[in-house]
């Protein structure tokens, strides 16, 4: 466009009528307003959806955020699978993810808690579940660099990224008689299924 401008003001000191030369020099200008005001549009446009997402990013963390850096604690004992373990290794396995996300131990409480698969479904009727989507993800990961024996059985059992149903199978292993399963037992008490005839 600069090159376009420069020949029609060439071309207006070089003879041609001063009435066609500005007529060509202002259509010329026009046009490059025009490609302006289009490519800033667009670019606010860009600007907005990048801000968006921030904010869907933002909203997305726990208030309070990561509230502690992983790097100073070091690394966490991998879990072999003892039972007699279990209890300390679970507690420190909680203890940290919630340092790192602040909403870790409510959705691994709730996972627990829940007798049945935990499916994409039983999370999206979550309030926050966004953010239970994003936990669900990061439990899977860390259970997979963490975990060994039967614990990283119950693990394979879940698809990808299905961290809180595998957290529930691990817990519903170790733990036969935590909450959830207390309730499980006691509906099949109150609602027994009888062999057919």
């Amino acid at each position: 466009m600069a090159d376009q401008l420069t020949q029609i003001l060439q071309a207006a000191l070089s003879g041609q009528s001063s009435s066609d030369a500005s007529t060509q020099l202002l259509m010329a200008l026009s046009s490059t307003v025009q490609q302006q005001a289009a490519q800033t549009t667009m670019l606010q446009q860009q600007l907005q959806t990048m801000e968006q997402r921030l904010a869907i990013a933002s909203s997305t963390k726990d208030d309070r955020g990561g509230l502690v850096d992983t790097k100073t604690l070091g690394k966490m004992d991998k879990f072999k699978g003892g039972r007699k373990e279990w209890p300390d290794w679970s507690f420190t396995f909680k203890a940290f993810l919630s340092g790192v996300d602040g909403k870790a131990l409510e959705a691994m409480s709730w996972a627990e808690s829940q007798t049945d698969l935990i499916s994409e479904e039983a999370i999206d009727s979550e309030d926050q579940s966004q953010i239970i989507h994003k936990l669900n993800g990061q439990i899977y990961t860390a259970l997979g660099l963490l975990v060994q024996g039967d614990a990283l059985d119950k693990l394979r059992q879940v698809p990808p990224g299905a961290g809180l149903d595998a957290w529930r199978r691990i817990v519903a292993y170790y733990e036969p008689m935590n909450r959830g399963h207390k309730l499980k037992v006691l509906q099949k008490i109150i609602n027994p299924k009888l062999p057919r005839a």
